[in-house]
């Protein structure tokens, strides 16, 4: 069953985008300490390519390729021009032409997906959640309560550095179409901010950056605690703690404690 979607509201996220958000990692390798390093030390943050998630639907959800055939080749022949600027108009149409018809079998809906897989690997996304007292958070993306959650000032959030999008879960696929997908910022950030009922305990918001995967600056004062499991090691703390203090940053340490009488967490200052 799919349900039919429009275009993102981003003013509507933003108008529930809560001050903090929580990115949870590992600190058990030289490895994740060294990009903690990059962090911290050179604000430098890493955006991840969306076919490296871990959901087989996260951003790979299935794309309907309805519409007229003015539309589609609208489309392709834009598509091609940036593609390959230097080419005649002859050959474009000619290409366009291929594409448009080519959309009725299974070779050239297959060779359309191939189009929009490199396009979407294209986009960088930093996924983070505005939940830090997560029991299922903490045992399974910072290394069973050893590792910590980054705080991010959501006020400190510049305009051009990253797009929030909140995640939206639903049971069923969405219906969009392949060419709204492509084109239309909305419907791409729509197609990337869904995920299934399943994930609903993430409470997921996402970090989108239009210039690509990779290493990029951030704000400085972006992110401005960090937070230690329930059972991240003193000798951890004390690395950890040794970045902060080399970084000549405000940056308030907490840790997660338990809550008597219960299983829920609570956060304290340390």
């Amino acid at each position: 069953m799919v349900n039919k979607v429009g275009p993102r509201d981003i003013k509507k996220d933003l108008d529930s985008l809560p001050s903090y958000l929580y990115r949870y990692q590992n600190i058990n390798s030289e490895i994740t300490l060294g990009r903690l390093e990059k962090l911290l030390l050179e604000s430098k943050i890493y955006f991840s390519s969306p076919p490296s998630f871990n959901d087989p639907f996260d951003c790979s959800l299935p794309l309907n390729y309805k519409a007229g055939k003015l539309s589609k080749m609208k489309f392709w022949k834009e598509t091609y021009r940036k593609l390959y600027p230097n080419v005649s108009a002859s050959i474009i149409n000619q290409k366009a032409k291929g594409a448009t018809k080519g959309l009725y079998s299974a070779k050239g809906k297959g060779d359309a997906q191939s189009f929009f897989d490199k396009f979407n690997s294209k986009h960088g996304m930093l996924c983070l959640s505005e939940d830090n007292k997560s029991m299922l958070m903490w045992s399974y993306y910072a290394g069973g309560h050893t590792g910590i959650a980054l705080r991010f000032n959501i006020k400190n959030l510049r305009p051009n550095f990253a797009i929030p999008l909140k995640v939206h879960y639903k049971k069923n696929f969405p219906e969009l179409s392949f060419y709204d997908v492509v084109a239309k910022e909305g419907y791409l950030l729509q197609w990337l901010g869904i995920k299934s009922f399943d994930w609903r305990h993430e409470k997921e918001w996402r970090l989108f950056n239009h210039l690509g995967v990779g290493l990029f600056n951030m704000p400085k004062d972006l992110v401005d605690a960090v937070v230690f499991g329930l059972k991240t090691s003193d000798e951890d703390i004390k690395k950890v703690r040794d970045i902060v203090l080399r970084s000549g940053k405000d940056i308030k340490l907490q840790r997660i404690a338990h809550n008597e009488g219960s299983f829920e967490l609570k956060v304290v200052d340390i």
